[in-house]
């Protein structure tokens, strides 16, 4: 792209970090996506955000996870249930039930990040996984 001038854009890094992480690349995905959040004013769509934080999550990088969500619910984007479950219901199958209820009772109380049923059935999921 600077061959010919061009500036990559939200477009082009979430293109290159959903890439990555759908083939597995996960810490080349979350690079291109420390390079945008750096750039003033560029954000990763809704989808990007949501593959970066399943990726991270089905690699246990937890923490990691956690901050991209948050980093989501602060620009006003909302992750699925898929994305929700995929997160918690990997901190709890850690061992970390304590961390994964803390959570999603942190991201509860967000306005708007989500609704009573998403709510309900992630709770029932985490007590079956707490429970194994």
């Amino acid at each position: 792209m600077g061959l010919y001038g061009c500036q990559p854009n939200e477009y082009t890094y979430s293109y290159l970090a959903k890439g990555l992480c759908e083939k597995g690349r996960v810490s080349e995905g979350i690079g291109y996506y420390k390079e945008m959040r750096g750039k003033k004013g560029l954000v990763p769509t809704s989808s990007t955000y949501m593959i970066l934080i399943c990726s991270l999550s089905m690699e246990r990088r937890y923490e990691e996870a956690t901050e991209i969500m948050f980093d989501m619910l602060n620009n006003s984007m909302v992750p699925d249930l898929l994305t929700y479950k995929t997160l918690l219901e990997g901190i709890c199958s850690e061992g970390k039930e304590n961390e994964a209820f803390e959570l999603l009772e942190e991201v509860r109380k967000k306005q708007g990040a989500m609704g009573d049923r998403t709510y309900k059935n992630i709770l029932n999921g985490l007590h079956f996984v707490s429970q194994e």
